[in-house]
């Protein structure tokens, strides 16, 4: 007579996907996997396996369960392990995997009390969200200030939980779909677009860097209007002003039905305690790299009359920023034309005008000082 193993042995090709989805409480791997796995044999002091790493379930001849072996008890956590391993491959953080709420400083680098209170906040509102994802979730702000970590560690608290998600640069996402239409890529175009527009989680990092060809913005468009439909969670990180967002997207992120804005006024972790003379209400840190320099006048795309005209309002506000005096007043119909940026611009150039004249006097003030101690010297 063939003993209880050998049985089990024969019985594993016919191992049940469902009896271990069962088991696992609702965390079980495909079939296939779940075959590998049990492959690898059980706890050698295990009661119920004696080290085969599946056990025949008792009942009776009509249950479906019949002759089909499952897991072992033993092996769910292995099972479990692996799991986590497939799902962080399929998340596509790569070193973003040491991201989480843990070691991030919701408390900031020398960050004044009301942007301290901004960051303990936002914090606040991503752990809830990483906990019952619902809806969309959009994080604003400057480079450095923390969003994609916060990002990060909302798929890894998913993943920690058993959940699938998927973290993906939006320019990676666009290079992603050309190269499908590649003959040799390894997944057809139709497989990989609809793998990210129906991820249970989608968190589109750096939105705005991508370049804003017809085709991106296209698809874009496709992917955001399908999760909006279907109310998918969906997180989005961007250092972009929400009107110079294309205006289908933009108006789906800021659906308050459905979406919550969170702007994190934080500056670059990298830069601690630069700007801390910088009020709270203000939000110029989002806006660092404009410069006059890198302001764009966009000679060859404008008509000339309208280039003619951005020319006149840059000149103004970089006079304006020179020597400022009354009120500015930047007006347009459309979004997205560079009123913000030259506003932040000059600004700027406001600022350290003012923190030069501070080092004059500083330098003043101990000119006189030293002269004062001459004087009592000399006496």
């Amino acid at each position: 007579m063939e003993s209880a193993a050998e049985i089990l042995k024969k019985a594993f090709n016919n191992i049940s996907p469902t009896t271990s989805r069962e088991l696992s409480n609702g965390n079980s791997l495909p079939e296939e996997e779940s075959q590998q796995t049990a492959a690898g044999g059980g706890d050698p002091n295990c009661p119920h396996c004696r080290g085969t790493g599946f056990v025949m379930p008792d009942v009776p001849p009509g249950d479906r369960r019949f002759g089909k072996a499952v897991a072992c008890v033993c092996r769910l956590q292995m099972v479990e392990v692996n799991k986590a391993d497939k799902l962080l491959r399929m998340s596509q953080l790569g070193m973003l995997k040491e991201c989480t709420f843990e070691n991030f400083m919701s408390e900031g680098l020398g960050l004044n009390p009301p942007k301290q209170r901004n960051l303990k906040l936002v914090y606040q509102r991503v752990v809830e969200y990483a906990n019952r994802p619902a809806g969309w979730l959009v994080l604003r702000g400057g480079y450095g200030a923390g969003k994609t970590h916060l990002a990060a560690a909302v798929a890894n608290q998913r993943i920690k939980l058993g959940y699938p998600a998927l973290f993906i640069n939006t320019p990676d996402l666009l290079d992603h779909l050309r190269s499908a239409f590649s003959p040799t890529s390894a997944q057809s175009y139709d497989d990989r677009f609809e793998e990210v527009r129906n991820s249970p989680l989608l968190i589109l990092d750096d939105l705005g860097t991508q370049s804003n060809t017809e085709w991106a913005q296209e698809k874009l468009y496709q992917i955001f209007n399908y999760r909006y439909t279907a109310q998918l969670p969906t997180i989005i990180t961007t250092n972009e002003e929400l009107e110079s967002i294309e205006i289908r997207i933009r108006s789906r992120m800021a659906d308050p039905s459905i979406s919550q804005i969170l702007t994190l006024l934080a500056p670059d972790f990298r830069r601690a305690g630069v700007d801390q003379d910088q009020s709270d209400l203000s939000t110029l840190n989002l806006h660092i790299d404009k410069t006059f320099d890198s302001f764009d006048l966009r000679d060859q795309e404008l008509p000339r009359a309208q280039a003619d005209n951005l020319h006149r309002a840059f000149e103004t506000a970089r006079e304006f920023a020179a020597e400022p005096h009354d009120w500015l007043v930047l007006n347009s119909i459309a979004y997205g034309n560079g009123k913000t940026s030259v506003v932040a611009v000059s600004l700027k150039k406001k600022k350290k005008k003012k923190k030069k004249k501070k080092k004059k006097k500083k330098k003043k003030k101990k000119k006189k000082k030293k002269k004062k101690k001459k004087k009592k010297k000399m006496k």
